[in-house]
Order: C-alpha cells, then structure tokens, then sequence
C-alpha cells in the first residue's frame, strides 16, 4: 500500500468511527503507509473492512496485521 492508497483507506476507515471525526488524519496515513507498506491495498481494505464490522474503535496497524492474516488460506499448496 502506497501514501495514497493509505490517504484513502485511513479517511473511508475514519467515516465509521464517530470519534474520529476532528482528528488529524495525516499522521495516522503516514504512519499506515509506512507500517503497512508491503501489504497489498486490496489486502488492507478487506482487513479494514472485517474491523469495521467487528470492533467499535478505529484499527491498529497491527490488528489490520491479524485481520488480514484471518482473510489468509489457512494451508499453502503442495509443491507438487
């Protein structure tokens, strides 16, 4: 995910959470970018997505980490 991708997510992820609505959301998108960097966009937005319907407060970059490794195949394919 690139700044701004991480622009775009932080600001649709912030239109959930009331609480975020007077904050300052470049640092959060900077540090996203930087943080999330090597995770795929779409990635991110589907763990985004599962936070939103799953917790009442804005995601960490690490539970984005953990939503994004439950949106995983659990088992890799064979080398067959």
């Amino acid at each position: 995910m690139n700044h701004e991708e991480a622009i775009l997510l932080v600001g649709s992820t912030a239109a959930v959470y009331p609480s975020m609505s007077e904050r300052d959301l470049v640092p959060i998108a900077r540090a996203w970018s930087l943080v999330l960097g090597d995770m795929p966009y779409q990635l991110a937005e589907k763990a985004c997505l599962r936070h939103v319907n799953l917790s009442k407060f804005f995601p960490t970059p690490a539970e984005l980490r953990e939503h994004a490794a439950a949106l995983m195949p659990t088992s890799l394919p064979d080398a067959e």
